[in-house]
């Protein structure tokens, strides 16, 4: 057991959010026909695989609501001082500087803008706070999936590709296959030496090259036809204390949706089907790596049915009320999975206004990765989940 400091003797953080939900189940909530068991007190549910499973305690223990307990610090820090704009929470990746801020959002700030953002003037909406070296990057626990930890980062780390291609593959919208995307690339290691076309679609660069795994700088993907620009992870990307608590995650890449509701997206999700393409590219059921993204399933089990259970994931209520659901941002984000089968380049977004949409793989939407910790881990018992005091994997 650990000797160094107050840590949990004994009791992993798998154990401790386990219990935590185990003990404190309270209420049932039905949503399409399917009783889900709640932890109201600590915002803790239990998804029953979908509803496949005849237990109520059977599946995945998920935090939903607005804003539960589950910011973690994995080790994950700050490399050097950083310039962080205050509307990053908001618009994340959408303004590369205080000036593209002020100029974008200068003649259209209202009452509702600050109602929504807590900044009374655009001045301070657009300014800017110094983050030192060794502030941690929290990330939020997704749930314990499996008997392990899945996370999903707190911010995003910009906006990038999901994929994209020369002219002659889906019009240079790219390919919505995530097992060999630009953006798979990117995040993931093992493709340090990766080299795609340049903008021109003639001279070979290296781009998207494992630079957020390796916190490195480089070129990366933002529109169609290969076009890039550059970019940085040296604050973004892992650092190597995160990474050793890093695990393998198995991702599936089904794109059966049936209808709105949160258990046939995750059944969907995890079918046999994939997209009927006329583009010639083999579509894969299932990956395996280090880094992905999203679920729609995450978003829409993240919602809390005691206040949404007419849950629409096409429309905007509730189910894209931030104070609702924890995972809603106010940010356009990619999913791991095509949103509908009959779309060869299209991915899966969170957009504003509904919470289940698609769009061309080559634009530049944010990125919010999500990783699979080791189950062994420890954390410090002083800690609680909330955000001044998120759980802290120790050594």
């Amino acid at each position: 057991d650990q000797v160094k400091g107050r840590f949990k003797q004994g009791e992993t953080l798998v154990e401790h959010i386990t219990k935590l939900y185990t003990d404190n189940k309270d209420t049932t909530v039905t949503n399409n026909d399917i009783e889900y068991q709640y932890a109201t007190s600590v915002n803790l549910m239990n998804d029953r695989l979908g509803g496949t499973t005849t237990s109520l305690d059977g599946g995945n223990i998920r935090y939903y609501g607005a804003e539960p307990n589950n910011y973690i610090d994995i080790g994950d820090k700050i490399e050097v001082n950083a310039e962080l704009g205050n509307w990053e929470e908001y618009a994340p990746g959408y303004f590369a500087s205080s000036t593209d801020c002020l100029e974008a959002m200068g003649s259209e700030w209202s009452d509702r803008d600050a109602s929504e953002t807590g900044y009374s003037t655009v001045n301070e909406f657009c300014s800017t706070t110094t983050i030192p070296a060794g502030t941690p990057k929290l990330w939020r626990i997704i749930g314990v999936f499996d008997g392990k930890l899945r996370i999903i980062r707190n911010e995003s780390i910009g906006a990038f590709s999901y994929d994209t291609s020369s002219t002659n593959i889906n019009s240079g919208n790219g390919i919505n296959e995530w097992s060999q995307s630009d953006l798979m690339k990117l995040l993931n290691p093992g493709y340090e030496t990766n080299t795609d076309f340049d903008s021109n679609g003639e001279t070979k660069i290296t781009i998207n090259n494992s630079l957020y795994w390796n916190s490195g700088s480089g070129k990366c993907y933002n529109n169609e036809r290969y076009a890039n620009a550059d970019c940085n992870f040296t604050n973004s990307g892992l650092s190597e204390e995160a990474k050793n608590n890093i695990i393998d995650q198995k991702v599936y890449l089904g794109t059966d949706y049936v209808d709105v509701h949160n258990n046939t997206i995750y059944v969907g999700e995890r079918s046999n089907n994939t997209i009927v393409s006329s583009d010639g590219i083999t579509r894969t059921k299932e990956w395996i790596g280090k880094v992905a993204l999203p679920y729609f399933s995450d978003l829409a089990y993240a919602v809390d049915l005691n206040n949404c259970q007419e849950l629409s994931l096409y429309s905007n209520n509730c189910s894209v009320d931030k104070n609702n659901n924890w995972m809603i941002n106010n940010s356009m984000l990619w999913m791991i999975n095509p949103a509908y089968s009959s779309t060869d380049g299209s991915v899966g977004i969170m957009a504003s206004s509904q919470m289940i949409t698609s769009n061309a793989v080559a634009d530049a939407f944010g990125i919010y990765p999500t990783l699979t910790l080791d189950p062994s881990l420890l954390f410090d018992d002083t800690t609680d989940g909330s955000k001044a005091h998120p759980y802290k994997i120790v050594d």
